[in-house]
């Protein structure tokens, strides 16, 4: 949904930055992007479904979650 680039555009501005765009590598919204008042690009666009804790599988399988995102 583009919290961490909402998150450090909010910081930009705080130290007197005003972002004119934002590129990222993947775009993981789905399309509900979160509007942060600035352009953003993607080179790739894939969605990823996001669990709470209770319903992850890879929680229920008691799997240690180390590195998500490593394999």
């Amino acid at each position: 949904k583009g919290t961490a680039v909402a998150e450090t555009v909010a910081v930009l501005r705080e130290l007197g930055v005003e972002p004119v765009g934002i590129g990222v590598l993947l775009d993981r919204s789905g399309g509900n992007r979160m509007d942060i008042g600035v352009e953003l690009r993607s080179l790739m666009q894939r969605t990823a479904p996001l669990y709470e804790p209770d319903d992850c599988p890879l929680c229920r399988q008691g799997l240690d979650l180390i590195k998500p995102g490593s394999g």
